[in-house]
């Protein structure tokens, strides 16, 4: 028998609704007008969902929402309210939902049950309830596509008229993809449930710990007995070297379980810790990021201090202006051919980067010989673009900034100095912990790392979790050594984390020519590895697939092919965007050109002079990197003239922003280092070949761009294709 799919249309609902819709056809239930529910005839038995597990709402003391939404699972379910566990946090107030009340169908419940209650066009509120705003609505996470199966033509027939009974879409709309089998006999239709009464918030509550272990029970592996042991019955610190997919999140919260003291978790962003802080609720850890941490601890000492994100770049400007306009610099006279390649070059944005870096390093700067060598030393390693001729004055003047930066820290701070001010500054400490986890510990930079060690309590323990072959983001300023640099200054000890539970096997045996000691999962499916031509991508890629590339510009290409094959497509990166938008900017102002229609030959004469300045620079070494960089920006703006079809510099503009946005699309693009963390069903890697970059330079550049390739063949949970142009 063929198993045959329907795919919700995208035009119809967002994401979560056309979970909501599928749910409805799925389980044979509809939203009346009054709030209440009814079963739907002759619902096929045979009708399958997927999903995930849980959502939340913030808690702003009152639960009348909390109450609805038990008393709907109840109607909805036949499954007693009370068997719901509530986590309750100092943020949110947690509903989870059983998985064998639905085996895995629940996630679409969830989402049903919340877009109903917030109103959506389409799905009615409870008799007597409200809207609630979109602040207010928490997050839903482990987002997975709405598909409804079916296997017969009588399914077919009932699908159609019951989607266009609950949504009013005709059914000319639905796209439907395989074959029927005939002359089936429909099921009997499924009872409506029994409405619930009341509900008792705390008899939820008291029921909480015994519910969730039930829920989330699950089977630790062999290294995830091993880590909790030791947390549990160990001693010292350590450091969990995690391959990728071996779910070292679900081990970070189970270990924390362990824990009775207080404990800390530090996490690498805002939307990961708004993410963990509803998993750790039932454990004694907190979740921060490093800098709300450091923000906490500078406040202490600075209470009035207020958030400038431009603070060290408009000191750039200042003391670069003064320097051309006086030919001085703290008090000093710039030498003339100093101060004429200064004028010429002007350095601002090279110059705000290596600021920026001295203070994640910790770089000691001053005014003598060994401080200078020091700045130019993190210049060389990361690649910071200063022409020898100016180098000197660079590396005084970022002490300079940087000292005033921090006289004026008391008024001002920036996001680095969030994480940098309470490593220099005496008495500044943060909050302290018993037990500190560290995620994502290999892109930590010398300051978070510091930071994180201050947190812990004396005699307290610490376990950094990470895998040293993701360290891709030493170009940003991680410590390329910050694993060895962990073990060394803590003494912890190592604890493997080497089942990968994401990767069927044929693409873990692509991934350990790279990294030998990551390990297959018990049962884990083949999986397929494929080539198709670019030509040809728009028959394969769909929603929720997830395109990878070493460069921008070929990712560019492939989102534009796609949009004018009807296929919504975005690339993730809206800084992204932001760089070719200030590179339209530069071009247009340093070929000083009057019209939209001379843009594309300002590109390439821009392209060629800058290119023709790097390599006067760098005695004619055609594999500098800075040139890779260059060309893949002008690339990216050139694909992006041609294929928006703009007249004008602000429909341009509108392209780019467009092309670079937060929503999300039916296909999702990205280089490689963007993608860390990702993982998509279908993955494709578009242009194989850039990887390793012929650009990188010996030694840490080249080790990670070897991890690249790593991280590209450790997202996919199905199949993996490589794009040839």
């Amino acid at each position: 028998m063929t198993r045959t799919y329907l795919t919700i249309n995208n035009d119809h609902f967002s994401g979560t609704q056309k979970h909501a819709v599928a749910f409805m056809l799925a389980n044979a239930q509809c939203w009346t007008e009054n709030g209440g529910m009814r079963a739907l005839k002759n619902k096929p038995s045979d009708l399958k969902l997927a999903g995930a597990n849980h959502f939340a709402f913030q808690d702003s003391g009152d639960t009348s929402w909390l109450d609805w939404v038990c008393s709907s699972y109840a109607a909805l379910t036949g499954n007693d309210h009370p068997n719901m566990p509530i986590d309750n946090s100092d943020e949110v107030v947690a509903l989870y939902l059983y998985p064998y009340h639905y085996s895995i169908t629940y996630h679409s419940l969830v989402v049903w049950l919340t877009e109903a209650y917030n109103g959506v066009d389409g799905m009615h509120a409870p008799a007597g309830g409200h809207r609630i705003s979109e602040d207010e609505a928490g997050t839903l996470t482990e987002y997975s596509a709405p598909e409804v199966e079916y296997l017969h033509n009588d399914m077919r027939d009932w699908i159609i008229a019951t989607y266009t009974e609950i949504t009013g879409k005709d059914i000319e709309d639905f796209s439907w993809t395989g074959e029927c089998v005939e002359n089936v006999q429909p099921p009997t239709p499924t009872p409506a449930p029994t409405q619930p009464t009341g509900f008792n918030l705390e008899a939820a509550r008291q029921q909480h710990e015994e519910a969730v272990a039930a829920q989330r029970a699950f089977t630790p592996s062999v290294y995830q007995q091993a880590i909790f042991d030791w947390v549990r019955d160990g001693e010292g610190n350590g450091f969990c070297d995690a391959v990728a997919g071996s779910g070292k999140t679900t081990t970070l919260i189970q270990a924390a379980k362990q824990v009775e003291e207080n404990g800390l978790c530090l996490v690498f962003s805002k939307r990961v810790q708004e993410e963990n802080v509803p998993k750790f609720s039932g454990t004694t850890f907190r979740v921060q990021t490093c800098h709300s941490l450091g923000f906490q601890a500078v406040r202490q000492v600075y209470p009035r201090t207020k958030l400038n994100a431009k603070k060290y770049r408009n000191m750039v400007y200042a003391l670069l202006n003064q320097a051309v306009d006086t030919g001085c610099i703290g008090g000093r006279r710039i030498e003339d051919w100093t101060l004429g390649a200064l004028e010429e070059i002007y350095p601002a944005r090279e110059l705000t980067k290596l600021v920026d870096l001295c203070r994640a390093t910790l770089t000691q700067t001053g005014p003598h010989n060994d401080d200078i060598d020091r700045v130019l030393a993190v210049a060389a390693h990361y690649s910071v673009e200063i022409p020898p001729s100016i180098s000197r004055f660079c590396a005084r003047a970022v002490d300079m900034i940087i000292k005033r930066g921090l006289n004026t820290a008391n008024r001002e701070i920036d996001y680095g100095d969030m994480v940098w001010l309470p490593c220099v500054v005496q008495g500044m400490t943060p909050a302290r912990y018993p037990w500190i986890f560290v995620d994502e510990a290999q892109d930590l930079t010398a300051a978070q790392r510091t930071l994180a060690i201050m947190a812990c309590q004396e005699n307290g323990r610490m376990l950094f979790v990470g895998d040293r072959c993701q360290s891709i983001f030493g170009f940003a300023g991680a410590d390329t050594n910050s694993v060895d640099k962990i073990i060394q200054e803590t003494g912890a000890v190592s604890l493997p984390l080497s089942i990968c539970y994401r990767c069927p096997t044929s693409h873990l045996d692509i991934a350990r020519t790279i990294v030998s000691h990551i390990e297959n999962a018990p049962g884990a499916i083949v999986g397929t590895v494929d080539t198709i031509h670019v030509e040809d991508l728009h028959q394969h890629a769909g929603e929720g697939d997830l395109i990878l590339c070493r460069l921008t510009a070929p990712l560019i290409s492939a989102a534009y092919r796609l949009i004018r094959e009807g296929i919504p497509a975005r690339v993730i990166g809206r800084d992204i965007g932001a760089g070719i938008l200030r590179l339209l900017d530069l071009v247009w102002k340093d070929q000083s050109l009057s019209s939209f229609a001379d843009l594309a030959e300002g590109v390439d004469d821009y392209r060629y002079e800058q290119v023709t300045l790097i390599l006067a620079e760098n005695d004619g070494d055609e594999e500098d990197p800075r040139i890779e960089s260059l060309c893949d920006r002008c690339d990216c703006l050139g694909i992006i003239m041609r294929c928006s079809a703009a007249t004008s510099l602000r429909e341009l503009e509108d392209a780019i922003n467009k092309l670079f946005n937060d929503q999300v699309g039916t296909v999702d693009l990205s280089t490689v280092h963007r993608a860390k963390g990702l993982e998509a069903s279908s993955v494709y890697i578009l242009r194989y070949e850039l990887m390793p970059s012929p650009y990188a330079a010996p030694g840490w550049p080249q080790l990670q761009e070897e991890y690249l390739r790593y991280v590209a063949h450790t997202r996919s949970r199905r199949a993996l294709t490589y794009i040839v142009v």
